[in-house]
């Protein structure tokens, strides 16, 4: 079908899901420009995303003729048959990315981690719009190329990076189409159990001086001071006494590390009130003194 010097990724088993869509990656091409490049009159079964970076040409879709030029992009989707053609003066140049979208049946629907309806919105756009020429408004041209420079030398995620830039082509694609419009939907909130990790993380974060107890944390977040305990248990695996601790001795061993400060100050800076205890709580995490720490680390 494509006729000149193409790069062309059609090896790849390239399958992903976003939500209950499964999107089948068929190939990624480009082409330069060359003066007598065409494509003949044909038709898919799938999605085709043309996206034109430079040049001009003409495209033909049905009895309709659309003048091909710089940053424009167009969709031609199942059964709409299409031909194009370069401009000889100014040849121009096309990434196409041809995608299989299919939507799993609702029973194998269980995926928690996307708002299906922000899925069901991308599949009516493109369901509904099975053709449709305008302007690359988001140069998502940029992202094909970033796609294929991805696949001509893989590296270290290179599949993961390819599956997100593609997500990011569909639903720039979509707003291109829409007008980027506003969503009929709303993001979701986060879960009661992260916005507690939230709380907890500040309450050993911050003001590491003031006195702390478990009844301050739990009354922060809701709960009982028997519920929070298993809260740390399944996010922290620490005891309330443990990860205060914790939290104490890594801040003391930045700070013996950098200040010039003595330890029982250093001690008091990090919430405790006896040097003592402090002495003893550091050697039982740390293997060894304060000040057996302090001298490891000095150059």
């Amino acid at each position: 079908m494509f006729s000149g010097n193409i790069t062309y990724k059609d090896n790849l088993d390239l399958k992903f899901q976003l939500g209950h869509l499964i999107i089948n990656v068929l190939y990624i091409t480009y082409q330069p420009p060359e003066p007598t490049w065409r494509v003949k009159n044909h038709t898919h079964s799938s999605h085709e995303f043309h996206f034109i970076p430079a040049g001009r040409g003409t495209l033909h879709v049905g009895h309709k003729t659309y003048d091909i030029t710089p940053g424009c992009f167009y969709l031609t989707g199942p059964d709409v048959f299409h031909q194009q053609e370069t401009n000889p003066a100014e040849p121009m140049s096309e990434y196409c990315i041809n995608l299989e979208l299919k939507q799993l049946k609702p029973k194998s629907r269980k995926s928690a981690y996307f708002i299906q309806s922000e899925v069901d919105q991308l599949i009516h756009i493109f369901t509904c719009r099975p053709f449709w020429f305008g302007d690359d408004a988001y140069h998502i041209a940029d992202l094909c190329k970033q796609i294929l420079l991805e696949l001509e030398h893989p590296r270290l995620g290179c599949y993961t990076v390819v599956q997100n830039l593609i997500s990011q082509m569909l639903v720039k694609a979509a707003r291109c189409i829409t007008g980027d419009t506003d969503p009929d939907y709303a993001l979701p909130g986060k879960i009661v159990n992260d916005r507690r990790r939230d709380i907890v993380d500040d309450f050993f974060r911050l003001e590491l001086a003031a006195p702390k107890s478990p009844v301050q944390l739990a009354a922060r977040i809701g709960v009982s001071v028997r519920q929070l305990n298993r809260i740390l248990m399944q996010y922290y695996s620490m005891t309330f006494t443990e990860k205060l601790r914790y939290h104490r001795v890594e801040n003391a061993k930045v700070l013996l590390k950098s200040k010039p400060w003595t330890v029982k100050k250093i001690a008091e800076e990090v919430g405790y009130a006896d040097a003592g205890y402090f002495h003893e709580s550091f050697r039982e995490v740390v293997g060894r003194t304060p000040n057996e720490y302090r001298r490891s680390t000095e150059h």
